[in-house]
């Protein structure tokens, strides 16, 4: 259970750069919506790529694992985003919730599908299953 927690924190850090690189780069440059979903479809990138190279640390486990893996990387990604964006960052719950609006450009819903998706993916693709 500690590796599958470390290999959330690594993406969790992973995330928290491609926020701020968005903020800082993305934005200025394409504007909010286009930053959002380049944003979006990069963290799941970076998602399936970490999850690719480092699944194998955790070793064979039996098929249900995986997805459990993935149910659990969600859940504390969104217990992240909203105890970070309520406690530290002091937003409203409807400026959390924005985060969800596709129709906005935001694609944290195709984030949390991909990191829900990606463990039981990469263990078919690395012949772990």
């Amino acid at each position: 259970m500690l590796k599958v927690f470390l290999l959330w924190l690594l993406m969790a850090a992973g995330a928290v750069l491609n926020g701020v690189s968005r903020d800082k780069l993305l934005t200025p440059w394409l504007g909010t919506r286009q930053a959002l979903t380049l944003s979006g479809l990069s963290l799941s990138t970076l998602i399936v790529v970490v999850t690719y190279l480092t699944l194998p640390w955790l070793g064979h486990l039996p098929e249900e694992l995986y997805l459990l893996i993935g149910c659990f990387w969600v859940a504390l990604t969104m217990a992240f985003e909203y105890l970070l964006g309520r406690i530290v960052l002091q937003q409203s719950w409807q400026t959390i919730n924005e985060r969800f609006n596709l129709s906005e450009g935001n694609l944290m819903i195709l984030v949390l599908l991909v990191t829900a998706a990606s463990p039981w993916c990469a263990a078919r693709l690395l012949g772990m299953i």
